[in-house]
């Protein structure tokens, strides 16, 4: 996700499908240099990220045996991360392309609701968070 012209790094998986980080890292291109910030509070690994309202909202996501529901908010201001409404549905593998926003709305379609991507559903959940 590239807010005010840094890459941020949210989650993801390291080395094995049994480790999911939420680790966050920003690239700053101006000092070709990375720093860490405030980890995302729930590790996981496959989630989807929109940018809107000045915050980074991370969507869903899985780790071993589990399939996440969870959205939660980051402000890079604060570097602060806030829960936000769930998902009806929990799922992974919704892929950052395919979250949309518009208007004040963020669109969620799609995903697998049990890990590991065998399983794929016609999902749609939509929020207004700010």
């Amino acid at each position: 996700m590239v807010v005010d012209g840094k890459i941020h790094a949210i989650a993801g998986r390291m080395d094995s499908y049994d480790f999911n980080t939420g680790l966050h890292a920003v690239y700053d291109q101006k000092t070709d240099g990375w720093t860490f910030r405030a980890p995302l509070p729930t590790p996981r690994s496959g989630p989807s990220i929109v940018y809107m309202c000045g915050k980074i909202v991370v969507f869903d996501g899985e780790a071993t045996g589990k399939v996440f529901g969870t959205n939660e908010a980051y402000d890079p201001k604060t570097d602060s991360w806030e829960a936000l409404a769930p998902m009806r549905v929990p799922r992974h593998g919704l892929h950052g392309a395919t979250v949309a926003v518009i208007g004040n709305m963020v669109h969620v379609p799609g995903g697998g609701p049990v890990p590991g991507g065998s399983v794929q559903g016609a999902y749609h959940d939509a929020f207004t968070f700010f």
